[in-house]
Formats: C-alpha cells, sequence, structure tokens
C-alpha cells in the first residue's frame, strides 16, 4: 500500500498533505520496524511532491498551511529518532538530512 501510495501521490490524490496525518500517527509505532521506516520515507516523497506542486502555483496564504505541515512533520520524527528500533532510527538520520 504504502509503495502504491508513494508512486501515485501526484497523480491520485488531490490534496496529498492530508495523507501525511496518517503516515505518521503515533499508531505506526505499533507496525514493525521495516513498516515504520517505509512509511517514514513515503511521508516524505509525498511531502516533497505536495511542496514541489504548491510552488508552481505559489501563493501567499499558503504559506500558513506549509508551517503547520512542516511543524508536524519535524515533531513526529523527532518523536521517532528515539525509537527503540534502529531502522527507525536510521531513517528518520537520512531523512532529517534530505530535509
Amino acid at each position: 500500500m504504502v509503495d502504491i501510495l508513494t508512486h501515485y501521490s501526484g497523480r491520485e490524490l488531490s490534496e496529498p498533505q492530508r495523507l501525511l496525518p496518517y503516515l505518521l500517527q503515533p499508531e505506526v509505532d505499533n507496525l514493525g520496524p521495516d513498516t515504520i521506516a517505509i512509511y517514514v520515507q513515503t511521508a516524505v516523497k509525498v511531502f516533497g511532491f505536495w511542496a514541489s506542486e504548491l510552488a508552481q502555483r505559489w501563493e501567499t496564504d499558503d504559506l500558513n498551511e506549509v508551517k503547520h505541515v512542516v511543524g508536524s512533520i519535524i515533531d513526529r520524527l523527532r518523536e521517532l529518532a528515539s525509537s527503540q528500533h534502529i531502522e527507525v532510527q536510521e531513517r528518520v538520520r537520512r531523512t532529517t538530512i534530505e530535509l
């Protein structure tokens, strides 16, 4: 499912940023470490697509939403950075470097 969302995020989702809270929700912690790492990677890809699309049609009013979404992602990545699973920690570390 996550791979499908990553592949089709731009073409099929009209508001991809609305998917991000679901990919990064606390309940994701109950999944296996490899799956959590994939969710983190997918969230970054969805965010990247959304930000790219938004930049092409930028309006000043978009700034507050972008700040909110980025803040939410950063907060959740900070939580995941202290995961007991090294795979998750590594994915978060790579993700924060990319951001």
